[in-house]
């Protein structure tokens, strides 16, 4: 089954459960479009529910031994990320307190900070005005500090500002009755049996654009946010191709090289979109031994084959019905020949000429394999190809001074343009 999409975050923190009685998960589109289809299958217990994007998914639970936060499992959540104009800090604080936020470049100039007194308890904040590119986020609580990269495709020019939401907080004498997120478009209520721990697989669909899976074990009421890519064909003059005119994961066509909104996500090779093409997507060591991990973490390896999978299997990518096809309908990852086809016509071997060609191509760099780091942001290209060779894979490779194809470890993350079978 293949699932297709863009940017899909859902962030958890465990709270006090004891009052609770069900979650209510609701589903939003960041550029206002009509979701049309959600599909869930709550894969501990082999259940799945098609929904409607305006339903909202009501999480019946069953009894429980999670009751506390484990501080050793306090997650700190950035979605979405990247970010066009805005996005949402979650975090919890286990202590009341001050807080203090701070955003750095990645040289470590400060460009952004405040503080805040907080009450102990999960707290969620929006940030907007952030700079362009990757930038390092941190909050500092009295618990502990938490720091990621918080990426932006949005050239902003307004200044940085961080505003505190009000969450509802759960305690043992609250009302269950006033737990349900509140969506007056809403068609229906669905109900869903769930224990916490459970494994969720969530994916939205809307016709023609590209949709997403992502994995999530939820712990609260939440709203899932999605930023879906519309399909848009572009005729390659030389080939005679059709391309997708941006790569998956990418908000719109880019208009330079090293134009952040262009550059989409970051793939491992063979499988789909499940959430680890995500830029800020955690990272396993652990290898899967199947085609489908049942999670959306990027899969680090730095010894052996250097493939997320083991064994490897060489026909994932293998057309339209590859088993991870990431693609939309009718659309396929290329071969290493049909890029070699393209490459030979641009006007200059670089990034330039990969830019300027009918498909301009970003330098949207790589993740690579060993821990899952972000390297050569605008200044190389890399796109796979579904042509193997050996334990390794084929990929269209272009920077400042050169293009060729070469080849690549699989675990490695890089960009994915579909062209149409």
């Amino acid at each position: 089954m293949k699932h297709y999409f863009l940017i899909l975050f859902v962030g958890f923190v465990i709270t006090n459960l004891t009052a609770q009685s069900y979650f209510d998960i609701n589903f939003k589109e960041e550029q206002n479009l009509t979701l049309q289809t959600i599909e869930v299958t709550n894969l501990t217990k082999g259940i799945n529910l098609i929904l409607k994007g305006t339903d909202i998914l009501r999480l019946k639970l069953l009894p429980s031994k999670i009751e506390n936060v484990n501080p050793d499992e306090i997650e700190f959540e950035i979605y979405p990320n990247p970010m066009v104009h805005k996005g949402f800090i979650k975090f919890a604080n286990p202590n009341q307190g001050t807080v203090k936020i701070m955003l750095h470049s990645l040289n470590g100039r400060l460009t952004y900070q405040n503080t805040y007194d907080l009450e102990s308890g999960d707290n969620t904040f929006e940030i907007s005005g952030i700079p362009l590119g990757v930038n390092v986020l941190t909050v500092k609580t009295s618990f502990g500090t938490y720091s990621n990269q918080i990426i932006s495709i949005g050239n902003s020019e307004a200044q940085v500002v961080t505003t505190p939401i009000e969450l509802y907080k759960f305690d043992e004498t609250s009302n269950v009755e006033n737990l349900s997120l509140i969506n007056t478009q809403s068609d229906s209520i669905v109900e869903l049996n769930f224990t916490l721990g459970d494994e969720l697989y969530i994916y939205a669909s809307t016709d023609g654009y590209v949709s997403q899976g992502s994995f999530v074990s939820p712990t609260s009421s939440q709203s899932i946010l999605f930023l879906l890519t519309k399909i848009v064909e572009v005729n390659s003059s030389t080939t005679g191709k059709i391309w997708m005119d941006r790569n998956i994961g990418a908000p719109q066509v880019a208009i330079g090289h090293n134009y952040p909104l262009g550059f989409g996500d970051l793939f491992q090779w063979g499988r789909g979109t499940d959430g680890h093409e995500k830029w800020s997507s955690q990272t396993t060591s652990t290898l899967s031994n199947i085609d489908i991990p049942k999670h959306g973490k990027f899969i680090t390896s730095n010894s052996g084959n250097f493939d997320w999978r083991s064994p490897g299997n060489d026909i994932l990518w293998n057309g339209v019905n590859g088993i991870n096809n990431p693609c939309p309908k009718g659309f396929r990852i290329p071969t290493a020949a049909e890029w070699n086809a393209e490459r030979a016509s641009w006007s200059s071997q670089d990034f330039t000429g990969a830019f300027v060609s009918p498909l301009v191509l970003t330098a949207a760099g790589n993740r690579e394999s060993s821990f899952g780091n972000l390297f050569n942001i605008g200044s190389s290209g890399i796109y796979w190809s579904s042509t193997v060779s050996g334990v390794n894979s084929r990929c269209l490779l272009f920077n400042n001074s050169k293009s060729e194809i070469v080849t690549a470890r699989r675990a490695a993350g890089y960009s994915v343009r579909c062209i149409k079978d």
